[in-house]
């Protein structure tokens, strides 16, 4: 994983926890390859294709990412940057 991101999740203002894998160069544009696992279990999960622009960066490291994910949220982070 090369850093934690959040992106939007059935609306613009709930978001999912995802872990950029990779990058795609389309039209000009740069895309992130995000693997969003399924708690409680990280092995399991989707990967979507999101263009970098709506991809949120909270600020958190790759552990405190994956320790919210395994823990379904109860161990992680206090705080975050707020996504724009």
């Amino acid at each position: 994983f090369k850093k934690v991101v959040l992106i939007d999740y059935l609306s613009t203002d709930s978001y999912a926890i995802g872990f950029v894998t990779g990058e795609i160069m389309a039209e000009d544009k740069l895309f992130y390859k995000v693997f969003v696992p399924t708690p409680p279990n990280p092995a399991t999960g989707f990967i979507v294709i999101v263009e970098q622009s709506k991809a949120k960066e909270p600020g958190w490291t790759i552990e405190e990412g994956i320790k919210t994910v395994v823990s379904v949220g109860l161990i992680g982070p206090g705080s975050m940057k707020i996504p724009k």
